[in-house]
Protein backbone atom coordinates (compact mmCIF):
# COMPACT_ATOMS: atom_id res chain seq x y z
CA UNK A 1 0.00 0.00 0.00
CA UNK A 2 2.88 2.64 0.59
CA UNK A 3 3.82 2.46 -2.76
CA UNK A 4 0.40 3.65 -3.44
CA UNK A 5 1.13 6.89 -1.78
CA UNK A 6 1.55 10.26 -4.02
CA UNK A 7 2.85 13.37 -2.65
CA UNK A 8 1.60 16.63 -4.47
CA UNK A 9 3.22 19.45 -2.81
CA UNK A 10 4.09 20.49 0.74
CA UNK A 11 3.80 23.57 2.63
CA UNK A 12 6.66 24.41 4.68
CA UNK A 13 6.25 27.22 6.61
CA UNK A 14 8.87 30.55 6.64
CA UNK A 15 11.82 29.92 9.29
CA UNK A 16 10.86 32.90 12.01
CA UNK A 17 12.56 35.82 13.27
CA UNK A 18 12.86 34.29 16.30
CA UNK A 19 14.61 31.34 15.82
CA UNK A 20 17.14 33.55 13.87
CA UNK A 21 17.95 36.64 16.55
CA UNK A 22 18.33 33.12 18.95
CA UNK A 23 21.31 31.59 16.37
CA UNK A 24 22.45 35.55 16.74
CA UNK A 25 22.19 36.02 20.19
CA UNK A 26 24.18 32.66 20.81
CA UNK A 27 26.76 33.71 18.59
CA UNK A 28 27.51 36.97 20.66
CA UNK A 29 27.50 35.14 23.90
CA UNK A 30 29.88 32.64 22.82
CA UNK A 31 32.38 35.98 21.61
CA UNK A 32 32.05 37.30 25.15
CA UNK A 33 32.83 33.86 26.86
CA UNK A 34 36.22 34.38 24.91
CA UNK A 35 38.18 36.14 26.83
CA UNK A 36 40.19 38.75 25.49
CA UNK A 37 43.90 37.09 26.04
CA UNK A 38 42.73 34.33 23.46
CA UNK A 39 41.36 37.12 21.23
CA UNK A 40 44.85 39.05 21.40
CA UNK A 41 46.84 35.71 21.63
CA UNK A 42 45.00 34.74 17.65
CA UNK A 43 45.69 37.54 16.23
CA UNK A 44 49.98 37.74 17.03
CA UNK A 45 48.97 33.78 16.15
CA UNK A 46 47.96 34.46 12.67
CA UNK A 47 51.23 37.34 12.49
CA UNK A 48 53.68 34.81 13.13
CA UNK A 49 52.08 32.17 10.89
CA UNK A 50 51.48 34.40 7.94
CA UNK A 51 55.18 35.56 8.15
CA UNK A 52 56.38 31.96 8.45
CA UNK A 53 57.98 33.30 11.60
CA UNK A 54 59.18 29.73 13.16
CA UNK A 55 60.40 31.23 16.48
CA UNK A 56 57.44 33.65 17.30
CA UNK A 57 54.90 30.24 16.97
CA UNK A 58 57.18 27.76 19.35
CA UNK A 59 57.31 30.93 21.65
CA UNK A 60 53.46 30.94 22.08
CA UNK A 61 53.83 27.07 22.54
CA UNK A 62 53.44 25.59 26.55
CA UNK A 63 55.86 22.26 26.50
CA UNK A 64 55.57 19.82 26.78
CA UNK A 65 53.56 20.26 23.04
CA UNK A 66 50.88 17.43 22.36
CA UNK A 67 50.79 16.48 18.60
CA UNK A 68 48.27 13.54 17.35
CA UNK A 69 48.33 12.80 14.16
CA UNK A 70 47.74 9.15 12.15
CA UNK A 71 45.97 7.82 15.51
CA UNK A 72 49.42 8.44 17.40
CA UNK A 73 50.52 10.87 19.94
CA UNK A 74 53.69 12.12 20.41
CA UNK A 75 55.06 14.75 22.94
CA UNK A 76 57.81 17.69 22.05
CA UNK A 77 59.55 17.97 25.48
CA UNK A 78 60.95 21.28 23.69
CA UNK A 79 61.70 24.27 21.56
CA UNK A 80 64.18 22.34 19.44
CA UNK A 81 62.19 19.17 18.71
CA UNK A 82 59.25 21.24 17.37
CA UNK A 83 62.16 23.79 15.40
CA UNK A 84 63.36 19.86 14.09
CA UNK A 85 59.58 18.84 12.80
CA UNK A 86 58.14 22.45 12.27
CA UNK A 87 57.05 21.45 8.53
CA UNK A 88 55.45 18.18 9.66
CA UNK A 89 54.13 19.70 12.81
CA UNK A 90 51.91 23.23 11.64
CA UNK A 91 50.96 21.68 8.04
CA UNK A 92 49.94 23.46 5.31
CA UNK A 93 46.03 22.45 6.31
CA UNK A 94 46.87 23.79 9.46
CA UNK A 95 48.54 27.02 8.78
CA UNK A 96 45.10 28.05 6.69
CA UNK A 97 43.16 27.03 9.85
CA UNK A 98 44.84 29.43 11.60
CA UNK A 99 44.98 31.87 9.23
CA UNK A 100 41.20 31.32 8.49
CA UNK A 101 39.81 31.75 12.23
CA UNK A 102 37.89 34.51 13.30
CA UNK A 103 38.32 35.66 16.69
CA UNK A 104 34.22 35.47 17.63
CA UNK A 105 34.35 31.61 16.51
CA UNK A 106 36.41 30.70 18.38
CA UNK A 107 35.28 27.06 19.71
CA UNK A 108 35.02 26.23 23.53
CA UNK A 109 35.07 22.52 24.41
CA UNK A 110 35.41 20.94 27.55
CA UNK A 111 36.75 24.63 29.57
CA UNK A 112 39.74 24.73 26.42
CA UNK A 113 39.58 27.21 23.05
CA UNK A 114 40.13 25.54 19.96
CA UNK A 115 41.28 27.28 16.51
CA UNK A 116 39.52 25.49 13.52
CA UNK A 117 37.92 22.13 14.05
CA UNK A 118 40.45 21.55 16.64
CA UNK A 119 43.12 21.44 14.96
CA UNK A 120 44.93 23.52 17.53
CA UNK A 121 43.93 23.97 21.45
CA UNK A 122 44.60 26.92 23.28
CA UNK A 123 45.35 26.71 26.83
CA UNK A 124 45.41 29.88 29.78
CA UNK A 125 48.23 30.05 32.30
CA UNK A 126 48.69 32.83 34.84
CA UNK A 127 48.94 36.06 32.19
CA UNK A 128 49.27 34.31 28.91
CA UNK A 129 47.81 32.04 26.60
CA UNK A 130 49.66 28.88 24.80
CA UNK A 131 49.38 26.45 22.31
CA UNK A 132 49.17 23.08 24.58
CA UNK A 133 48.08 20.37 21.61
CA UNK A 134 47.93 20.22 17.68
CA UNK A 135 46.24 17.81 15.73
CA UNK A 136 47.60 18.51 11.76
Amino acid sequence: MADNVIVTGSRISEPSRAASSGLQAKTAERAAAIDPAYVSFLSRLQTAVRANDHRAVIEMIAFPLRVTSGGTTRLYPDAQSVERDFDRIFTPRLKRSILNQRADRLAIRGGAVMVGNGELQLSATPGSVRIEAVRP
